[in-house]
């Protein structure tokens, strides 16, 4: 199989982000790259997003 990768420009880059709800840590630690014409989802242990 031959192909060409493309890079794609990042809308947004996070990183050792942290987010929690009062007081109790949700997210700890987390690296994240949005990039153009792609779509992201976060998805929680429960299948919740």
């Amino acid at each position: 199989m031959t192909g060409t990768l493309t890079q794609r420009t990042a809308l947004a880059t996070l990183h050792d982000v942290g987010f929690g709800y009062n007081r109790r840590p949700v997210l700890d630690g987390v690296t994240l790259r949005l990039e153009a014409g792609t779509f992201t989802g976060i998805v929680g242990p429960s299948g919740s997003g």
